[in-house]
């Protein structure tokens, strides 16, 4: 049996474990679909880790396709951040003019604006950055082991470390600025756990790929190229999805969203009897409003217009502090000048 063969076994058991996990929590949500707006965001959230689990099973099993395969997790990811971001806001307040209200009361609408749009720039760049990478993945010309500037591995790299640099950190500033409106929701671990999955892959894809680059791993008779610069890898984020489904049972627990008091009404005879979920015969409403991209693609359209204000107000709270300042100068200013005349006046 070769090394190929265990990896494919062992990819495809673990790829099994972390989906079933995965779908189990996802349908959890879907039939205690008690919160829309939330748990919507959740479900997109949970099915990252089937896509990185599924694409990982299929790099190791089409080891020669791999680079066409890698590049659809970060996609994913790219809008299920998206999808963590407006989870924020919902935690904030699910309608927007009384988000926005909240946050300006608070002084935090120019943030809340301008992380509105480095979030959101992730999903198109990513997007785009994908299609090139396919592109020039099939001209020859991507290289993901080199890192000579002739080839497109480079700069689509930098592109994308720089795009979820910005991405993430809007996120966290965004957090910081709320953390106090949000904090019964544990948003932070749910943002480590969820970003845990696309940092551990980028730096052991980072390594293998300096490992390989620099000739420190050498193909022999039992390991192919493929198997040290692909196959071990992609088994390596098998096992990863494995561990961080049975983390997302705890940080997207379903528990705050069962038996909710505002889920129970009063029949004819007084009692009190639980209503129906809104997720529809076996979830699938649920399932269809977590595939309804409007949100996501509405974030994005409105995304350069919140820049916009959010540099605005910027540069407002910037002029309204300094004139501040200035007001306070002036008064120490003066009242310093009062205190040396006077003893003058005395004299």
């Amino acid at each position: 049996m070769t090394f190929h063969t265990v990896a494919v076994i062992a990819a495809g058991i673990m790829m099994g474990v972390a989906c079933v996990l995965s779908f189990g929590l996802i349908m959890s949500h879907a039939l205690h679909f008690s919160v829309p707006l939330e748990q919507k965001q959740i479900i997109r959230i949970i099915f990252t880790i089937p896509v990185f689990a599924i694409v990982a099973f299929l790099a190791v099993l089409f080891e020669s396709r791999a680079a066409y395969l890698n590049p659809l997790s970060n996609v994913y990811e790219s809008w299920a951040l998206a999808s963590f971001y407006l989870l924020l806001c919902v935690w904030n307040s699910a309608d927007d003019g009384e988000r926005e209200r909240i946050l300006q009361e608070q002084g935090k609408l120019g943030v809340y604006n301008r992380s509105w749009f480095f979030v959101f720039q992730q999903p198109v760049v990513m997007t785009v950055i994908t299609v090139a990478q396919e592109i020039t993945q099939g001209a020859g010309v991507y290289c993901a082991t080199s890192k000579k500037i002739q080839f497109a591995h480079v700069w689509i790299s930098s592109i994308s470390a720089i795009t979820t640099t910005f991405a993430i950190g809007a996120v966290l500033r965004f957090h910081g600025a709320t953390k106090s409106l949000t904090a019964q929701h544990k948003p932070l671990l749910k943002l480590i756990s969820f970003k845990g999955i696309v940092f551990l892959s980028w730096i052991q894809s980072a390594l293998f790929s300096f490992l390989t680059s620099s000739g420190h791993l050498h193909a022999n008779n039992h390991l192919s190229f493929n198997d040290l610069s692909v196959a071990i890898p992609a088994l390596i984020v098998c096992g990863e999805m494995v561990i961080f489904s049975i983390l997302f049972q705890f940080a997207y627990r379903i528990k705050p969203y069962t038996g909710r008091s505002d889920l129970v009404e009063a029949n004819n005879y007084g009692s009190r009897v639980e209503t129906r979920y809104l997720g529809g015969f076996l979830g699938v409403k649920a399932l269809l409003a977590a595939l309804n991209v409007s949100d996501l693609v509405k974030g994005i359209l409105v995304a350069p217009g919140k820049l916009i204000r959010g540099r605005r107000m910027a540069k407002e709270e910037l002029a309204s502090s300094g004139e501040a300042s200035s007001k306070t100068e002036l008064t120490d200013a003066t009242q310093h000048a009062d205190f040396v005349q006077r003893p003058q006046q005395k004299m």
